[in-house]
C-alpha cells in the first residue's frame, strides 16, 4: 500500500481528471499533471465495468500500488497520476504490472 503522503487526495482527483495529461495503454490508462506538492501522488480508478468481483478489483488495485511503490525512487519530477484500468490485468504478475506502469511512466 502506498504511503499516505503518496495518496492523492480525492478532493483533487477531478482537477487532475480535468487539466492532465492522458498516457493510454493496453490495459491502463495514465492521467498526469505536473504535483504542486513536494511528493509525487498517485490514485487508482478501477471501475465495476472491468470486473464485477471486488476481489478481482483489490487485486488489480495491489498490483498497481505495489508498482507505483517500486517506482517511485526512480520518478525525478513530482506528479500527480491517476491510474485507470482499461481492462482486467488480474492474472498478470507483479514485475509484468510493474513493467507496463513504468511503461506509461517513461521511467
Amino acid at each position: 500500500m502506498l504511503s499516505r503522503i503518496n495518496r492523492l487526495p480525492s478532493s483533487e482527483i477531478l482537477h487532475v481528471m480535468r487539466r492532465g495529461k492522458r498516457i493510454v495503454g493496453d490495459a491502463l490508462q495514465i492521467v498526469v499533471q505536473k504535483s504542486e506538492a513536494d511528493v509525487s501522488r498517485f490514485a487508482c480508478i478501477i471501475s465495476t465495468k472491468i470486473d464485477k468481483r471486488a476481489t478481482r478489483r483489490n487485486r488489480m488495485k495491489r498490483l498497481v500500488s505495489e508498482s507505483i511503490t517500486h517506482l517511485l525512487p526512480r520518478l525525478h519530477n513530482p506528479v500527480d497520476c491517476i491510474v485507470i484500468a482499461r481492462k482486467d490485468f488480474s492474472g498478470m504478475r507483479q514485475t509484468e504490472a510493474e513493467a507496463m506502469v513504468a511503461d506509461l511512466l517513461h521511467v
